[in-house]
């Protein structure tokens, strides 16, 4: 019981500290903001294969592809990844969505914590589901494919 109440005060003095140095405002954290904000910039990476999608329904670039084989194994590594690391998102999401604002400072460890389980989802993310991207891509000869929408300048006209 000593011990914690002397954890108690070296936490509280460390942060009376902290604010008079104007180094941390505890009061003023922001942190379930920033845990907001992380979720949406995660949201927003997870949206990455889109395009990929776009491309495995346009027939033209499907006639692209010499290895069908090998993008029918992405494409299905990619949608079970995907899948994965969307439901991921969502469990770590899950643990604040109902919080705004600042954190107290009984709530730090936690926001500290949430903050690392954002940090690990984004870098195997990136390490795992954007390289299967890169491979699927690179499978398609986009060069030989038209995407351009017919406009006033390359109308075709007859004559």
């Amino acid at each position: 019981m000593a011990k914690q109440e002397k954890n108690k005060i070296s936490q509280r003095e460390l942060a009376r500290r902290a604010k008079q140095s104007g180094k941390v405002d505890l009061e003023n954290n922001g942190g379930w903001d920033d845990l907001n904000n992380l979720y949406l910039e995660c949201s927003a990476l997870s949206l990455s294969p889109v395009g990929v999608s776009k491309l495995l329904k346009d027939k033209n670039a499907l006639a692209t592809v010499k290895d069908t084989e090998a993008l029918k194994s992405a494409a299905s590594v990619l949608a079970k990844d995907v899948a994965s690391f969307n439901s991921q998102l969502t469990e770590i999401y899950n643990k604040h969505k109902a919080r705004t604002g600042n954190a107290g400072p009984e709530e730090l460890l936690v926001v500290l914590s949430l903050g690392e389980e954002y940090h690990n989802w984004l870098t195997n993310y990136q390490q795992v589901v954007l390289p299967v991207i890169a491979d699927i891509t690179a499978l398609f000869d986009t060069s030989s494919v038209d995407n351009t929408e017919p406009t006033p300048d390359n109308k075709e006209t007859s004559h």
